[in-house]
């Protein structure tokens, strides 16, 4: 099993406030991050020479900007890594839908306590409601929970409550689920309003919690932050929750290091609290702890293959999404690493993506 793992994003790790034209997020509306374990890392940079040498990449960084042209490239080294057994995680984020995510786990059905809001037909429900926010909720109903969070004031968020509300109730006659979410929105609504003048943070409640960046600014809906703890209670799944002596590389995050150092931390405390959690394919019951380096990517080969696996899934599943056609060399790349995801052991591709857009894309399991 291998000890050193190897991270890098793609997709702007930025929050999701900054939603850009038409929740466009400035032309990147996926965020993707990659983990690779390297045990021989000598024989991975034989590998990446002969490779540079017979798909005609001249020496320097392999970055997946410079591959975009190289899909067979890109292939070569996927069926590589497969082949050879290094264990792969792969995180891919819908951006709209993580903010979906978060109206439905703070307006529509705010936290109760762990022992419901983790119950499988909690989580059932709650994925029910994303979904129809996804395909459903109009921009005005969106920017309304957004501009809650980036004004966190009471005010601010009666007034997305109530965006919601008007829009569900407009609409309630039209299926069975719109009549089923306004419940949860107007019963949110009465929450708001039983708070007492005197409970200054009360409303906090309805919204996600941000987290502070270098600059001292609040962070809200970190894609990366989510991401990489997911991707860590993955490896602890996949290690049996025998860590210790595994380290964490990630690409260095000038801006975000220390948040995703704290959210390791309250990842790997989380299990002592007694909070019981139930996620897919990952386990968050940390019994040790891995450490966590973050380094610069020129100077690591395993960071720059996880670049190229973060970059090359990214820009393939946007394309997809969005109806273009790609060469057909990333589509089996990309099912490759589907095909050898393993709930099992957690390893593999774990879609953060509507299920329209998994069909899309040609994923059959959710």
């Amino acid at each position: 099993m291998a000890k050193a793992y190897y991270i890098d994003e793609s997709g702007n790790s930025g929050d999701l406030i900054k939603s850009g034209t038409s929740f466009d997020f400035s032309g990147q509306p996926i965020f993707t991050l990659a983990c690779v374990g390297i045990d021989d890392e000598d024989r991975l940079a034989d590998k990446v020479h002969n490779l540079k040498k017979t798909h005609g990449l001249r020496a320097g960084e392999l970055k997946a900007s410079r591959l975009v042209k190289r899909p067979k490239l890109i292939l070569d080294l996927v069926r590589y890594l497969v082949g050879s057994g290094a264990p792969m995680f792969i995180e891919v984020v819908d951006k709209r839908y993580v903010i979906c995510i978060n109206m439905v786990e703070h307006h529509v059905l705010p936290p109760v306590n762990p022992a419901f809001d983790f119950r499988d037909d909690t989580v059932w429900i709650k994925r029910l409601f994303v979904e129809y926010l996804y395909e459903h909720a109009p921009e005005t109903v969106l920017n309304g929970f957004l501009a809650a969070c980036f004004n966190p004031v009471r005010d601010e968020v009666h007034a997305s409550l109530k965006k919601l509300e008007c829009w569900l109730s407009g609409i309630k006659n039209r299926d069975e689920m719109a009549p089923a979410i306004l419940r949860g929105v107007q019963e949110t609504l009465e929450d708001l309003a039983s708070l007492q003048a005197n409970d200054s943070e009360g409303h906090l409640r309805f919204l996600p919690a941000p987290d502070d960046g270098k600059t001292g600014k609040p962070i809200w809906m970190l894609p990366s932050l989510s991401s990489f703890t997911n991707t860590y209670a993955r490896i602890n799944k996949c290690h049996r929750r025998r860590i210790s002596d595994v380290t964490l590389f990630h690409d260095e995050q000038f801006y975000f290091e220390e948040i995703l150092s704290d959210g390791k931390i309250q990842a790997e405390a989380l299990f002592k609290t007694g909070v019981q959690t139930s996620v897919p394919h990952a386990d968050y019951e940390f019994e040790e702890q891995a450490s966590l380096q973050f380094v610069k990517s020129e100077e690591i080969l395993g960071i720059q293959v996880a670049d190229v696996l973060a970059g090359f899934v990214m820009r393939y599943v946007k394309d997809g999404l969005a109806g273009k056609e790609t060469a057909p060399e990333l589509g089996d790349a990309f099912h490759t690493l589907i095909d050898m995801t393993n709930p099992m052991l957690g390893t593999g591709v774990n879609m953060v993506v509507p299920d329209s857009g998994m069909l899309r894309i040609g994923v059959s399991w959710i």
